[in-house]
């Protein structure tokens, strides 16, 4: 089953909840447990600079997409696949570390 989480979707809790409701869902409906595609995740920094300051930063997107790792870790059976799509940033702010 594929899905895209942003934003508050992209949240631990909320990606490990919708991962037991799919897999809930899909033995319910068709005998199976089907495993989820993240095939789009994560979250955006909104100004220069949050993404150039590096406390910011590890607070409005590392740390959330770490904790969104471990939380499909924990639930290896009902994980395809997350691929994380960056929304270009460093070019949309003309920022490089």
């Amino acid at each position: 089953m594929p899905q895209h989480a942003y934003g508050r979707d992209a949240l631990a809790d909320v990606v490990e909840l919708n991962l037991l409701l799919i897999s809930a869902y899909s033995r319910a409906a068709h005998g199976i447990a089907l495993p989820s595609a993240i095939t789009e995740t994560s979250q955006q920094i909104d100004s220069v600079a949050s993404w150039q300051d590096r406390a910011e930063h590890w607070r409005l997107r590392t740390f959330p997409l770490a904790e969104q790792t471990f939380a499909l870790l924990r639930h290896p059976g009902k994980v395809l696949s997350r691929q994380i799509f960056d929304y270009n940033t460093t070019s949309l702010f003309h920022v490089k570390w």
